[in-house]
């Protein structure tokens, strides 16, 4: 049997979004799911399970898009076409971040 091990609620997520690894240029990716504790997201080349990343996205709040800036590591990086599925843990949550996926897992 396959058990979830995440124990924090995600919900689907579907924008654009770009992704700083390391001191090389963004890259843009898009965005699967998104929880406190972090997100998945589909990337068109494989990323480093380790580097700590930047990542931007918006977030659908009160029916206008809020942008959201964190600092995280990549957990995970499979293939799943066309591309890759990646997951990132969020090191660094600024409160307004917070406050804007907590707003946003409320809906």
């Amino acid at each position: 049997m396959n058990q979830e091990r995440r124990h924090v609620v995600r919900q689907y997520l579907r924008v654009n979004a770009m992704l700083h690894v390391g001191h090389a240029p963004a890259v843009a990716v898009h965005t699967i799911d998104v929880g406190l504790a972090g997100m998945a997201l589909n990337a068109a080349h494989p990323l480093a399970v380790g580097a700590t990343v930047q990542l931007r996205f918006d977030v659908p709040v009160d029916g206008k898009l809020e942008s959201v800036t964190t600092d995280g590591s990549i957990s995970y990086c499979v293939p799943a076409a066309p591309g890759f599925k990646v997951g990132i843990i969020f090191e660094t949550l600024d409160a307004d971040a917070k406050t804007l996926i907590v707003a946003y897992l409320a809906t």
